[in-house]
């Protein structure tokens, strides 16, 4: 696990330590980085290797209105 996620408040971003996310804020992933917890995308795209979150190395396209976890 990422010891900091990045939060968005307000169209700023800043590095907050895990123990400081809430039900509700939005957090931004970037290219490469470990995703921090688990949510739903609100806005962009990319895809994500879910080996960290279920431990199968599948990679999963991410975009906003995707269940969280689609059929296979």
């Amino acid at each position: 696990m990422p010891a900091i996620a990045h939060r968005k408040r307000d169209s700023v971003i800043a590095d907050v330590a895990l123990d400081d996310i809430a039900v509700g804020d939005i957090l931004v992933v970037y290219p490469h980085d470990i995703c921090p917890v688990d949510g739903t995308v609100v806005d962009g795209h990319g895809v994500m290797n879910e080996a960290f979150l279920t431990g199968e190395p599948f990679e999963i396209t991410k975009a906003p209105a995707q269940p969280s976890f689609p059929e296979r």
